[in-house]
């Protein structure tokens, strides 16, 4: 009799995108290089953002990354016309603008999570309490299979029914 060996794990055990040509068609040639945050905000000027203060500027785009408040400027670019490359509608735009737009809709986020947590659980603890309260009040049903009797006495009057009727005393 062989000794049970455990099987051989291949040197590589993420999908290297070679092989196959449903991988193939995930891989992106990205033409754009990275750009670095002094280059980040260059750009963003040229698009016609106000930058008082570029430390300052300096400091959100190192932690909250340029493409995050991408998003948040958005509304306020030409984002239809390709030769325009992005430039802002207005030229009134500040950059603490586009950060006070990011904190609104961070806390607003927390806020509407921090809600539907307790929304959550209540709804749980109702659905897990239902049966209890039947059972309480003398009406619990547990159906092993899944056809549901119409009364207790149908229920009797069947052979091999899997209707289980409780009544509380």
């Amino acid at each position: 009799m062989q000794p049970i060996r455990p099987p051989t794990l291949p040197v590589r055990t993420a999908h290297p995108g070679g092989s196959s040509s449903f991988y193939k068609t995930l891989i992106m040639n990205y033409s754009k290089k990275p750009l670095s945050i002094e280059e980040q905000i260059i750009k963003l000027e040229k698009r016609g953002l106000i930058i008082s203060d570029k430390t300052i500027a300096a400091q959100y785009l190192q932690n909250i990354s340029y493409y995050r408040l991408r998003a948040f400027t958005f509304p306020f670019q030409n984002n239809q016309d390709i030769e325009a490359d992005h430039l802002f509608l207005r030229d009134d735009i500040d950059f603490n603008d586009i950060v006070d737009l990011y904190v609104f809709d961070r806390r607003l986020r927390n806020l509407v999570f921090n809600e539907l947590e307790k929304i959550e659980v209540a709804v749980r603890t109702q659905l897990s309490n239902a049966p209890v309260l039947d059972v309480i009040r003398g009406a619990f049903v547990w159906h092993v299979k899944q056809n549901v009797q119409a009364s207790e006495e149908e229920c009797r009057q069947k052979e091999g029914c899997t209707c289980f009727w409780y009544r509380g005393h």
